[in-house]
């Protein structure tokens, strides 16, 4: 018996009578034996979707991250088309990672929280799988802040140090970074428990200042200006600087606060008596008339001390030397 097909552009026929669809269309299948012959008539549809096939097949991303995952299925004709934007996607726990279905990013997985979760395309009846793990969020940047200063030479900075994760969370990193200046001749930064991130101005100049976490980095920049001295002690002196008890004498100040009102007072064991009170003028210099006590406030021969002493605790000494 001899089989044929009408169109084998729709389908072939083979010597045991097995056919197979072509192409869309309809045939008619022939039986020959000599001269006796049979016919059916075949109509091939098209071809069907019989499995899909998702990847990667299996994924792990951290809390945060996103994986794309693609479709592609395999139709009964063993042709393959890419369905990634065609079928439903799901996840099984999506309070570990979910799954887009918003055209221009179908298949876009997106990591919630630690754990395991299945990945499916479906279209129709026709489902195809991947797992896809999270793992913890992971530290993708840090910010130091702030971004710019200036201090003065011997004053201090704070920095702060705020990583931001693959989920978006954000934690304060300044105690746990490894801070550093690029130029440690015009800044210091502490990595010392306790003043982590504190920069000490050195010298006039600009420098880096960089916190590290493995291989994050954050920087901010600081310049160091010109330090403002420190200003002069307070000074006295007196006229004469030795005598008997009863002396009068002159006593002059410097640089003290100007306005302040400054307290001189004679020291003998202990015991404090007052010499002159007066007002510093505005070049912080002061003077006064005091008399050197007598008797036993006077104290016995040799030195005792004059304290000179502003309402603001800044305060200069001198010496009296008491003769007899």
């Amino acid at each position: 018996m001899t089989w044929s097909s009408s169109l084998t552009s729709v389908a072939t026929v083979s010597s045991a009578g097995l056919t197979t669809g072509v192409a869309t269309g309809a045939t008619t299948i022939t039986a020959t034996d000599g001269l006796i012959l049979g016919t059916a008539a075949l109509t091939v549809t098209p071809a069907v979707l019989v499995s899909i096939s998702v990847s990667p097949l299996t994924a792990s991303i951290a809390a945060g991250g996103t994986q794309q995952f693609t479709a592609t299925g395999t139709y009964s004709d063993l042709s393959t088309a890419n369905l990634t934007d065609s079928v439903t996607w799901s996840s099984s726990l999506t309070g570990t990672a979910t799954v887009s279905n918003t055209s221009g990013s179908q298949g876009l997985a997106t990591g919630v929280a630690t754990g395991a979760t299945t990945i499916t395309a479906t279209e129709g009846l026709i489902v195809g799988t991947a797992v896809l793990t999270v793992t913890p969020a992971v530290l993708v940047s840090i910010s130091v802040a702030p971004l710019t200063a200036s201090i003065a030479a011997g004053h201090t900075q704070q920095f702060t140090a705020t990583g931001t994760y693959s989920d978006l969370s954000t934690a304060n990193l300044t105690d746990s970074v490894t801070w550093s200046s690029s130029l440690t001749g015009t800044a210091t930064v502490s990595n010392t428990s306790g003043s982590q991130g504190l920069a000490t101005g050195v010298a006039t100049g600009a420098t880096t200042i960089t916190a590290t976490e493995g291989l994050i980095v954050g920087t901010a920049a600081l310049a160091v200006t010109p330090g403002t001295p420190p200003p002069p002690s307070p000074s006295l002196t007196m006229s004469p600087g030795s005598g008997k008890k009863r002396t009068t004498v002159v006593i002059r100040g410097a640089n003290f606060d100007p306005g302040q009102v400054v307290t001189v007072t004679y020291l003998s064991k202990a015991k404090y008596t007052e010499l002159c009170k007066t007002s510093a003028q505005a070049d912080g210099s002061f003077s006064c008339l005091g008399k050197i006590p007598r008797g036993r406030r006077g104290g016995k021969r040799g030195d005792h001390s004059i304290v000179a002493k502003e309402s603001s605790g800044r305060q200069a000494t001198a010496k009296f030397t008491v003769t007899n």
